[in-house]
This record gives C-alpha cells, sequence and structure tokens, in this order.
C-alpha cells in the first residue's frame, strides 16, 4: 500500500521539478544557441509571465473580484506552500511586501550550477506577471537571490486600488496549481526553441528533455520513495490518489494552450515517459 503523501511536500516536489524542467531546457538554449538561444529564453519567459497575469486577471473579473493586489496575491495562481521561505509580509489592496528568505527554485538552480539561468528567469518573469495584472501597478525587486543577495525582497504598489480584499480560503489541491505551472513553462520554453530554431531546436528540446528525464530518475532517496513517489521507467511519477490530479492538471494546460494533442506536448511524452 502506498502511504498518503502529506499535500505540502507533494507540492514542493513540483516546485523543485519546475525549477529543473527549466534549468534543463533554459540551459540547452544558452548552451546551443549562445546570444540567440539567451534572446529566445528572455522573450519565453516574458510571454510566460505576461500570459500567467492576463490569465489570473480574467479569472478575477469573471469571478467579480476586484483587481488588487490582495485579490492579486491570495487568488492568483501560485499555491501557498513551503516552497518559499519569508519573513514579514504586507498584503494589502494597494501594497504588497515580502522578503522571502529561500526558496525552492533558487535551491535547486544552485545545486543544479544553474543560478546564472535561473537569474535570467527571475529577471524576465516578475514584471509581466505583476505588472500586467492590473492598470497600474508597480514592482520593485531590489534584492533576489539569483543575483547573489542575501533574500528576494518584492515591493509592489497599486495606487487607488479598488476594494475590497475577499478572505483568503485554502487551496483544495495546491498541487495541481503547481503542476498546472509546469505544464505551462514547458510549453513557453519548447515553443520558444522550436519556432526560432526549427529542426535545431527540435533536436535540442529533445536532448535537453532526456537528460531532465534520465536526473530526476536519479534524483529519488528513500524517503521520497517511502513517501509514495514511484519510478516510471526511467523517470519518477506520484503514488495512486495524486498522480492523476497533478498529471491532468499538466495535461489540461497543454490542452488549453494549443489543443487536445499538442505537437509540444507529444515531444514530452516520446523524451520523458520512454526513458
Amino acid at each position: 500500500m502506498i502511504a498518503q503523501i502529506p499535500k505540502e511536500s507533494i507540492t514542493n516536489k513540483w516546485s523543485r521539478l519546475y525549477a529543473s524542467l527549466y534549468y534543463f531546457l533554459g540551459q540547452a538554449m544558452l548552451d546551443r544557441f549562445g546570444d540567440a538561444g539567451e534572446s529566445a529564453l528572455r522573450q519565453a519567459i516574458h510571454n510566460y509571465g505576461a500570459y500567467r497575469a492576463s490569465r489570473v486577471r480574467a479569472g478575477h473579473e469573471a469571478r467579480g473580484l476586484a483587481l488588487n493586489l490582495a485579490n492579486m496575491m491570495n487568488f492568483g495562481d501560485m499555491p501557498n506552500t513551503d516552497s518559499l521561505d519569508s519573513g514579514d509580509r504586507i498584503c494589502t489592496p494597494s501594497e504588497f511586501r515580502i522578503t522571502v528568505n529561500e526558496c525552492t527554485l533558487y535551491n535547486t538552480w544552485r545545486s543544479l550550477n544553474g543560478v546564472d539561468a535561473g537569474r535570467i528567469y527571475c529577471e524576465e518573469v516578475h514584471h509581466p506577471l505583476y505588472c500586467e495584472y492590473a492598470q497600474g501597478v508597480t514592482l520593485d525587486l531590489p534584492d533576489f537571490l539569483t543575483k547573489g543577495d542575501e533574500v528576494c525582497m518584492f515591493i509592489l504598489t497599486l495606487p487607488g486600488a479598488p476594494e475590497p480584499a475577499a478572505e483568503p480560503a485554502p487551496d483544495a489541491y495546491p498541487e495541481a496549481k503547481i503542476a498546472r505551472l509546469y505544464g505551462v513553462l514547458y510549453y513557453f520554453l519548447a515553443k520558444a526553441m522550436l519556432d526560432a530554431f526549427g529542426n535545431e531546436g527540435e533536436d535540442a528540446l529533445r536532448r535537453a528533455l532526456g537528460n531532465y528525464a534520465r536526473h530526476e530518475a536519479k534524483s529519488l532517496n528513500e524517503d521520497q520513495l517511502a513517501q509514495g513517489w514511484e519510478v516510471h521507467e526511467a523517470t519518477l511519477s506520484l503514488g495512486e490518489g495524486y498522480s492523476s490530479i497533478a498529471g491532468w492538471a499538466v495535461y489540461d494546460a497543454w490542452r488549453e494552450m494549443e489543443g487536445a494533442e499538442t505537437p509540444v506536448g507529444l515531444i514530452y511524452l516520446e523524451e520523458v515517459q520512454k526513458r
């Protein structure tokens, strides 16, 4: 029998997989295509952040939530999980401030010697993600871990923000949120490689996915296996009761982006699941 897995550990694991996937694909773009690869990577991450902002905004408008900073943070597309160790936090309709002391994404990139690639992510994703949610949002990011600072410091303002701030509620399935973002991140990175570099980009994508799958298959430890993680051929999957939730979240993300059988999704399945 597979033991029940605490949802925090599942969500944190998906955060690490998210960071690992970004590293292997992003680093492949940098290594193989040089300056052109960096330009394509930066644009892909910017587009990814902008897409997320537009989707959250549309969801809030459909629900009748005021477009303010408290609702953006409390009802966004990221779960409230143990993937961030944060200090003081201010969250009002017109102001959001947080200091992040430790981050799963940064820790993953550091373990892979991939902080430079991670810095590109941090430089490109946050401004469109937050500033394109509502007109008038400003972001100051004076410190962030991937550029060598001690912490990440986020300071957001929205003068004259509309009220009210809705009462936050816990996520029923936080792992589905981060798994969906995993799928969306993959889509934007894969599309960038294919669109910018054609057949050579597809070859780089397939090789990067293979390297990612082999790395993750080797990364399982005894504690993770005991918690219900399984080896699927040469990569990993979640134990019974969770794999379908997270797996469908990834698939639904691809289907929303490009239809049920997306070319980039099929490439992922061909290169990851076969290993």
